[in-house]
């Protein structure tokens, strides 16, 4: 028995038993684990390509070239300081500012995605 903090009654618990943690059986959860690992595959292809697609973009290939295949958008400028940043993701925002010249390229992994930025 143990007081409530505003000592407006008691706690009461029983154990009756305890159990050791155990596993869900396979079939239980293999829907969740097709899902999750589906999930993962995709966000590593989708990984690779932006890496492959930043390194074409670093050897001097155009972008428009590069970003063919895939969804591409354009910001409007923002400052480091700027309210404007709040379309693009703090950590692309971040990353952009750490290049040491204009035309830099990176590569960000997101929840939804991974973003390849210039």
């Amino acid at each position: 028995m143990t007081p409530l903090d505003d000592n407006s009654g008691y706690f009461v618990l029983r154990v009756d038993t305890i159990a050791a943690p155990t596993l869900k059986p396979f079939e239980q959860v293999k829907d969740q684990v097709l899902t999750l690992w589906s999930q993962e595959q995709k966000e590593q292809t989708a990984r690779h390509q932006a890496e492959a697609a930043a390194e074409r973009l670093k050897k001097g290939e155009s972008l428009a070239a590069v970003a063919a295949p895939f969804k591409v958008e354009t910001t409007k400028p923002f400052l480091r300081a700027s309210d404007e940043k709040a379309s693009v993701p703090p950590l692309l925002a971040a990353e952009m500012f750490k290049q040491p010249q204009t035309g830099g390229i990176s590569v960000v992994a997101t929840q939804g995605g991974t973003l390849v930025a210039r």
